[in-house]
């Protein structure tokens, strides 16, 4: 059985308004899981020119800097203000990572930006509502991890203007990474077949796929996580 102090959770958190990632630091530590929450105390508004390629780059510089700093093997990433923890299981991480080849990112049901990826994503996983790429949320082996983000600084210089641009790009070409397009990791709570997302009082499950996801990403501004949060405390 694996060591779970392999397993390192890291979440960019650029605010001064610590208030912010609170739902996401309280649900995680219900699960006995510490999210390693970097960027905090400092706000985006600090930095200028205040475009978003300028701030990625930022985040992702400092990502970089923190994942060679880890001394972890696995590391999950997730995004701080929008995200919930309903479960943690250390090892099953490291089994889906190890599944995957070294690098897992999440899927969710809308394609954004939209590009000429979309057609081959709907190719590759048709039976998944949760099918295109999402780097809200990514887990692998560290030195893998390092590796994808520089290589994704490396195409915001060339030709790409948001980070999920990308990303996308680079899958479409064939970068070596798998999708959680079944959501056994990372579910997204984006789109109205996310509302199928059930709760039995113990466990998130999501029907459709018949998976439990560890953590809940309402991404694009997808409304619920004040109610979800209230579930998984017991209510």
């Amino acid at each position: 059985m694996p060591s779970t102090t392999k397993v390192e959770v890291f979440s960019a958190a650029f605010t001064t308004n610590r208030s912010r990632f609170r739902l996401l630091e309280e649900s995680a530590e219900r699960q006995g899981l510490r999210v390693n929450f970097f960027g905090a105390d400092r706000a985006f508004s600090e930095w200028e020119p205040s475009n978003s390629t300028f701030l990625t780059k930022v985040i992702l510089g400092k990502l970089i800097e923190v994942l060679r700093e880890s001394e972890a093997e696995y590391v999950v990433l997730t995004d701080s203000f929008d995200t919930l923890c309903c479960r943690w299981n250390p090892e099953e991480v490291i089994a889906e990572i190890d599944a995957a080849g070294g690098l897992l990112i999440s899927a969710e049901a809308n394609c954004f930006p939209e590009g000429p990826w979309h057609e081959k994503y709907d190719s590759v996983f048709p039976e998944s509502p949760w099918r295109y790429g999402n780097l809200g949320q990514t887990c692998g082996l560290r030195r893998r991890l390092i590796k994808f983000f520089e290589d994704g600084l490396e195409r915001l210089n060339l030709d790409s203007t948001h980070i999920q641009e990308a990303f996308h790009r680079m899958w479409m070409e064939g970068y070596p990474a798998e999708l959680d397009y079944e959501c056994r990791i990372f579910q997204s709570m984006f789109l109205d077949v996310s509302k199928n997302i059930t709760w039995d009082g113990k466990k998130v499950r999501n029907p459709i796929t018949g998976s439990e996801p560890m953590f809940l990403h309402f991404n694009g501004r997808a409304p619920g996580i004040e109610e979800w949060a209230f579930r998984l405390k017991g209510n």
